[in-house]
């Protein structure tokens, strides 16, 4: 049970609850009036959603004139298309419309909300002024910042709130939530509105997948955070929190090493200070030094899915040690929560445990077996962090779930688009100038590190098969070798293949590139052929930001990048006849491929835009120290069994003691 101390009140006289359909937004604002008032009986739900008064004689004619043989729920994207084509052709029209709407809602928002705040009451809103700046931008066909003009509009008129928390959830969630939304799209043009103004609104974004008692628990925290920060000693001029980043990399630099310099990089500066803690220097270490982020090296023996004795034993003897030099760090940075980069990065999780400050785990790994030490690692995991986020909803299910479900405490936090961070954007090269290609010849490639489970020989074999057909096809396989564990060969089989298949010089190696950019606009093809489950490909994100087709494995997090016969072809995993043909297919339906790659384009750049995930992410460390901090200042008592009770939820019980002897425990 949820109790708050009586002595804490919401200064917030107005708290709105927006986000798409299906989201839990009504849900929420019911449930968090009934709990705040508990403490403060002045607060109650207000459902602020507009209805047609005054403009309902207008949208009738509008309909019978202009709307006629057409159905929102039958044929959304006709109807969508004809209703926006309508405005734009009668501009005049469409701004009386909208005053007329703006002028209705501002009135009836006058009844339901100025006059019960006058009186001394305390709102709590399910919708209100931005979703109707959301709306009615959309309904005229007008682009995103039209919504910031009308909020902005809006904002002069009626009251602003003290606190809007956005529910943010994929469009397919939602989709599947609710059987009375009228298509996917129409829920994925308004996320991308909400979280565009999320962003220069500031509001709290909360995930939407969670349970509805986390959903609850962290909305709480939220209010708590902004208006009962504790008072302490020697705090300096810089109130931002210092978040510290633990990745044991090592010298084989890949997509985890170049996600966690993303993140820190795009963290805000205003309210993060992230301090990176790397095992040993590589050229990403560079990056983060051009950026201004502070790096500590130090000895971290990288962990490992073998049982080599020599191994275990060299790792058992380094490991206290690295854990009390991270310690150290956490006590000398004055650390507020610790981030672990991997599935086996636990040395920052586990030192920050025995510090008692909060800490998550960003887990970017699909261990298929042994199946034993899957679960020992993921048990281990899942208890040592406040909060796990994993890269992609396959890592979720495929890592932290028990009878079909996700555990609770588990966030899907998406990697996102962004090659120029990186230093991979460069587009100045020629390629097929360079390689000696003529600008017809079809150019398929598969990018990624020359490692087994990649599948770059699976790639090589379907090469084979479709240049019986294609003959004046040529197969690019872009990306380095990879040292240690007796990797290395792995190219030189590569190439050893090619050769016994009498591909010849249709298969070009090119080695590791660094101008990607140039590498993706060259290709006609890219092709994801990953052996086993890829977990969030970043490749796949870059082919389809170039514009160009992917034939992807239908396994791991490849389906939630991209859509089969939309956006690209999916194949059955490790099925080399069924790839060759996904391949075949759109070489020889050009029309159809280059279509699939420009709204492959379209859908990765608002889907994965960096600025929706790492604010997710910011809202995840805040609520965590809140959580974490709520709780050492005796508003509320933190007992977390299992990070979780085992009915599912965060349990906040009992009034903690003025001594800040709460805790946040994990058994």
């Amino acid at each position: 049970m949820r109790v708050l101390n009586k002595k804490v009140k919401s200064r917030n006289k107005l708290i709105n609850i927006i986000g798409i359909d299906g989201a839990g937004k009504t849900t929420l604002a019911k449930r968090l009036a009934l709990e705040l008032a508990k403490t403060d009986p002045k607060i109650s739900y207000a459902y602020a959603q507009y209805f047609a008064k005054l403009l309902w004689p207008f949208k009738k004619v509008a309909r019978l004139f202009f709307m006629t043989n057409t159905d929102e729920f039958r044929e959304y994207t006709r109807y969508n298309k004809k209703k926006q084509g309508a405005s734009r052709s009668h501009p005049k029209l469409s701004m009386v419309y909208a005053g007329l709407w703006l002028a209705d809602y501002i009135f009836q928002i006058f009844f339901k909300v100025t006059m019960k705040l006058a009186i001394g009451r305390r709102l709590v809103l399910d919708r209100y002024i931005f979703d109707i700046a959301v709306n009615l931008s959309l309904t005229l066909g007008r682009n995103k910042d039209f919504s910031v003009t009308l909020a902005g509009l809006l904002l002069k008129f009626c009251v602003r709130p003290d606190r809007v928390i956005l529910i943010d959830l994929p469009e397919a969630v939602a989709w599947g939530r609710k059987g009375d939304i009228q298509d996917p799209y129409y829920l994925s043009e308004r996320r991308e509105r909400y979280l565009y103004l999320a962003q220069l609104f500031d509001f709290t974004v909360i995930d939407g997948t969670l349970s509805k008692d986390e959903v609850l628990d962290l909305a709480i925290a939220s209010l708590a955070e902004e208006n009962y920060i504790p008072e302490t000693e020697g705090q300096g001029p810089d109130h931002r929190k210092t978040i510290l980043y633990v990745h044991a990399n090592n010298d084989d630099v890949g997509g985890a090493d170049y996600c966690l310099f993303k993140l820190a990089a795009a963290l805000d500066p205003t309210r993060f200070r992230p301090v990176v803690c790397l095992s040993g220097k590589t050229p990403v270490t560079d990056l983060y030094e051009k950026q201004g982020i502070r790096v500590r090296i130090i000895p971290m023996k990288r962990i490992q899915k073998r049982l080599n004795p020599f191994y275990l034993a060299g790792l058992l003897f380094g490991f206290y040690g690295t854990i009390a030099r991270l310690r150290q760090i956490i006590r000398e940075e004055k650390v507020d929560l610790v981030h672990g980069n991997d599935l086996l990065d636990i040395y920052g999780p586990l030192a920050a445990r025995l510090e008692k400050i909060p800490a998550t785990q960003y887990v970017r790994w699909i261990m298929v077996s042994p199946v034993w030490l899957k679960r020992l690692i993921t048990g281990l995991v899942y208890r040592l962090n406040h909060r796990v986020m994993t890269v992609s909803r396959a890592v979720a299910r495929e890592m932290f779930s028990k009878d079909g479900k996700v555990l609770p405490g588990v966030s899907v936090c998406y990697d996102w688009l962004d090659m120029d961070a990186v230093g991979h954007g460069g587009r100045d090269t020629d390629i097929r100038y360079e390689l000696g290609l003529d600008p017809d010849t079809p150019l398929v490639g598969c990018v990624g590190r020359l490692e087994e489970w990649k599948g770059q020989d699976l790639f090589i074999r379907a090469a084979a098969m479709v240049a019986k057909i294609h003959p004046n096809a040529r197969f690019l396989v872009v990306g380095g070798e990879v040292q240690g564990r007796g990797r290395k060969d792995f190219g030189e089989r590569c190439r050893s293949l090619a050769w016994a298949l009498n591909l010849g010089n249709r298969v070009i190696f090119t080695g590791h590139r660094k101008d990607m950019g140039a590498v993706m606009e060259n290709l006609d093809i890219l092709v994801h052929a990953s052996r086993t489950p890829d977990p969030l490909p970043g490749v796949v994100m870059e082919g389809m930001a170039a514009g160009i087709p992917v034939v992807g494995s239908d396994a791991g997090g490849v389906p939630e990048e991209m859509k089969d016969r939309e956006t690209g072809l999916l194949y059955e995993p490790g099925n080399i006849d069924d790839m060759a043909a996904r391949i075949t297919w759109l070489l020889d339906h050009p029309y159809q491929a280059r279509e699939m790659g420009w709204k492959g384009q379209k859908h990765v750049t608002i889907a994965f835009h960096k600025a929706i995930h790492y604010r997710k992410i910011e809202n995840l460390y805040l609520n965590m120290m809140s959580l974490n901090m709520v709780a050492n200042a005796g508003i509320i008592k933190l007992s977390i069994l299992n990070s979780f009770n085992r009915a599912g939820h965060l349990r906040i019980s009992g009034a903690a003691s003025a001594k800040g002897d709460s805790h946040v425990k994990h058994i």
